[in-house]
């Protein structure tokens, strides 16, 4: 019976580890989304460093005004270089450019004209 036992386990073995396993069924990728950024851009005077409402903030030609305290937030791809200009009646506009990470705070400080 001890023989009988060891052959029928030999047999399993062997056909668990045959040459040909049935291999599963690859996944086709799926392109996963762009990893998003926020961007905070802040507008204040340069001299007195008072937040300035209604300042036009333009990032990948989409314009928002700056709130009450001077700040706007844009979501944009992760690692995309970036042009920001900013304007506001009664001062001299200012730019900047940089490839974007998550999270940045820009500031900017406006000179009168």
């Amino acid at each position: 019976m001890a023989t009988l036992g060891l052959l029928v386990l030999t047999a399993i073995a062997g056909i668990a580890c045959s040459a040909n396993p049935i291999a599963p069924t690859p996944v086709s990728p799926v392109a996963a989304p762009a990893s998003q950024a926020i961007l905070t851009v802040r507008v204040f005077t340069r001299t007195s460093e008072a937040p300035i409402e209604g300042a036009v903030v333009t990032a990948l030609d989409r314009s928002s005004r700056t709130d009450a305290a001077g700040t706007c937030v844009f979501s944009i791809s992760s690692g995309q270089m970036v042009d920001v200009d900013v304007s506001a009646a009664g001062y001299l506009p200012m730019g900047a450019s940089a490839v974007v990470g998550n999270g940045e705070h820009w500031t900017f400080y406006l000179e009168t004209n």
